[in-house]
């Protein structure tokens, strides 16, 4: 996991000033001190997000949970994901078995069987 940088208080103020004070998730709501507002990645550092002042947002603390819960099921996903590529993780139970059917015969559209060449 990617170290996170503590930035200097002007950067941060930049940021609310990009953002006009407005809640950067979608909600419209004005980000006021006494509420609390906490500032959020906008791509994960999890998910290859930089830790940079322009991949940082202020959020609201009540959403920001929520984009913390969305992120995190989007890492673990990634995580499941990257396991599998690389065949750490070992599927659970047997492979289904095929069931044998006769190379002989043919099944046609409307489900009936006849033998192969016999057309």
């Amino acid at each position: 996991m990617t170290r996170r940088r503590k930035f200097h208080r002007r950067v941060y103020l930049g940021i609310l000033r990009r953002q006009r004070l407005i809640c950067a998730c979608g909600c419209g709501v004005k980000l006021i001190r006494a509420e609390g507002y906490q500032f959020d990645h906008h791509t994960a550092l999890a998910l290859g997000g930089a830790d940079t002042p322009d991949n940082l947002r202020a959020v609201r603390v009540p959403c920001h949970k929520e984009i913390s819960a969305v992120d995190i099921r989007m890492v673990r996903k990634a995580a499941r994901q990257r396991k599998a590529w690389l065949g750490e993780k070992k599927r659970r139970g047997h492979a289904l078995p095929s069931r044998p059917f006769d190379t002989r015969l043919r099944r046609k559209f409307d489900g009936t069987v006849e033998a192969r060449g016999s057309a």
